[in-house]
């Protein structure tokens, strides 16, 4: 095993179990010395399904270039002990910071964030703020399954999310069905995983990541503790993430994402965090419509954005038409390098952004967004999808995710920076996709590293 564990304790209880940190130290030779940064620490967390030790090219690669770099299995996956299944992510963010503290990684943090580990490293600068340095936040987004309900005009979405937003329950259901069914497939793989009848759904696996990390990743999730760990991180309902983070929200976030009729609810960065120990605030212009806006090379909109408004008490929701889909530019700037940014640019510009009539207070923790080109693009030949009612729904979810982007980039902190990853690059040779942080980890670290520390 490599890396250490720590024993931590479950919020609220007696009960012990061990958590498994890697951490690399930076081995970057520059001349005839090596170049050892002590400023800081990047703290990598996984998406869901996939153990934090699936980050480890990624957490080598931020090493190479003279950055300590840690990544934390979370209660069952990986070399970490299952504890006491389930787990309230607010339980697992302060298991975290146990296995952090214990590990004299207190102070400087640079959390960088996968999928739903963006949420957790969310949760945690609301907990934790004087520790966190920065975060960077990988296509994450605050729950899909209400991303694609909105982007698909279901009405019951409107219900469920009023039902989400006042229920002091731990378990709500915002598509029970949809719900239900994924928590009855991880209960029948977490059943079935002790007889080998179960292997992993991830086939990415088989290609683009260098062998020692795919047979790695084969290994930590054909054990009956991974699927263990999938189903009860499920939480059944899958909102548990997503509510933990609503208890944070202000009322001048909430009332801005409610002006621009969005919604879905999150906090921003607290002020108080490793950097930003004094607050900005801006007015941005008020004649600007960022959705009429070029960023980089997304020249129009995925889907268009029409129909009546339905309100939900504070919450506005505009629905997006399915029927008359654009389309997007998906043309990657020429590099000789083919290595392919489209970048939005930083949100502490002069050029600011239209936000609404009242101006919103921002720290200025530094943030660095990142989205995969394909997950936003509506490009139906890119994605091989010929049915036309099927690339209007893939183009109206791609439009939602690329417009959530946007969302975070106007509301999280006032030093954000939005990249889009497209194109190919040595590491993968294929066009950026979901998969992008596996398989493109040197790639990637150089971009994160650049932005923090350039």
């Amino acid at each position: 095993m490599p890396g250490t564990t720590t024993t931590v304790i479950i919020e609220g209880s007696n009960s012990q179990f061990d958590m498994h940190i890697w951490c690399m130290n930076p081995t970057t030779n520059f001349g005839n010395s090596t170049h050892v940064n002590g400023t800081a620490t990047f703290v990598l967390l996984s998406e869901f399904g996939y153990p934090g030790s699936a980050m480890k090219d990624l957490m080598g690669g931020i090493a190479s270039l003279g950055y300590k770099a840690c990544v934390i299995d979370r209660p069952g996956y990986g070399w970490s002990q299952p504890g006491r299944n389930p787990q309230k992510p607010t339980a697992v963010v302060n298991q975290i910071n146990q296995v952090l503290v214990a590990n004299s990684i207190s102070s400087k943090v640079i959390f960088v964030g996968w999928g739903d580990g963006g949420l957790y490293a969310q949760l945690y600068i609301q907990k934790y703020p004087s520790v966190v340095y920065g975060m960077a936040l990988l296509n994450t987004y605050p729950n899909q399954g209400i991303l694609e309900a909105f982007a698909l005009n279901k009405t019951s979405a409107l219900t469920n999310l009023k039902q989400l937003t006042a229920s002091t329950s731990d378990v709500v259901y915002f598509d029970k069905g949809s719900e239900e069914s994924k928590s009855s497939s991880l209960q029948a793989a977490r059943v079935f995983s002790p007889l080998q009848f179960v292997h992993s759904y991830n086939k990415v696996w088989d290609s683009y990541i260098i062998p020692e990390t795919t047979n790695l990743l084969r290994y930590l999730t054909n054990t009956n503790n991974y699927y263990q760990a999938r189903y009860f991180e499920y939480n059944r309902s899958g909102l548990g993430l997503y509510k933990a983070l609503l208890n944070y929200v202000t009322a001048e976030t909430n009332s801005i994402l409610q002006m621009r009729s969005w919604p879905l609810r999150w906090p921003s960065f607290p002020s108080s965090s490793a950097d930003s120990q004094k607050s900005y605030s801006y007015s941005p212009s008020q004649n600007q419509n960022p959705l009429d806006n070029s960023y980089g090379l997304l020249q129009r909109r995925i889907a268009q954005l029409g129909g009546s408004d339905d309100s939900l008490d504070d919450i506005v929701v505009k629905p997006f038409v399915t029927t008359q889909p654009s389309s997007v530019d998906y043309t990657p700037a020429t590099n000789t390098n083919t290595d392919y940014l489209l970048k939005v640019r930083d949100s502490s510009s002069s050029d600011q952004q239209d936000l609404g009539s009242s101006p919103l207070s921002l720290p200025p923790v530094p943030l660095l967004l990142m989205v995969d080109g394909m997950s936003i693009s509506g490009d139906c030949n890119l994605k091989n999808i010929a049915n036309p009612q099927s690339c209007q729904q893939m183009q109206a979810i791609a439009w939602f995710k690329y417009r959530q982007q946007i969302e975070y980039y106007m509301t999280l902190s006032s030093r954000t920076f939005f990249v889009i990853c497209s194109g190919s690059v040595k590491e993968d040779n294929q066009p950026c996709n979901e998969y992008f942080v596996l398989t493109r980890p040197n790639w990637l670290a150089s971009q994160i590293v650049t932005y923090f520390f350039s």
